[in-house]
């Protein structure tokens, strides 16, 4: 399996999943709760009564440049699953290929909608099915930058906010330990 490399505010780490938006805030207020299904039920309550809705972001894939204006979240990984058996990235996640895979909730629509968004596109990720609001990308690098900091989570863990982030694969796993 592509084991991916995460560098943002001048550190870097290695995972196989990263979230930023509402899906990091989500970890961020499980932080010092209860663990397992229920403690993440009562931090995604937290989450829809207090997180901020949508970053403005830049997005570059393999040099192409995208622009997301009202971006909910945005998963990046190799591993296609949140957990719970809730899918995050849609599509064949091809474990060893060397690109990173990307899933972006975009709301075309007013800002006061993004949480409704975000739960309609945890339901269409849920049956794997590549419509709008999800955006599938992926490529062999992907950097995503604001001018307004975004929360950030890797690997279940809540990394603080970040204005800019690349990720890239950067080796194989040969022994997956579990």
């Amino acid at each position: 399996m592509d084991v991916l490399e995460l560098e943002w505010n001048h550190r870097k780490i290695q995972t196989t999943f990263i979230a930023l938006g509402i899906d990091a805030d989500v970890i961020r207020y499980q932080k010092g709760q209860q663990r397992g299904f229920l403690g993440y039920l009562a931090s995604s309550l937290r989450t829809v009564l207090w997180s901020k809705n949508g970053y403005d972001l830049n997005c570059y894939v393999d040099g192409k440049k995208f622009h997301f204006p009202n971006c909910v979240n945005f998963t990046l990984g190799k591993i296609p699953y949140y957990g719970f058996a809730m899918r995050s990235l849609l599509g064949r996640v091809v474990p060893d290929d060397g690109k990173v895979y990307a899933t972006a909730v975009i709301n075309t629509h007013a800002h006061l909608l993004n949480k409704a968004v975000r739960l309609w596109g945890l339901l269409l990720a849920l049956t794997n099915t590549d419509k709008p609001p999800l955006l599938s990308l992926r490529g062999k690098e992907i950097i995503l930058a604001s001018k307004r900091p975004f929360p950030l989570q890797a690997g279940g863990e809540f990394l603080g906010h970040a204005t800019s982030l690349k990720v890239r694969v950067v080796r194989k796993q040969q022994v997956l330990v579990i």
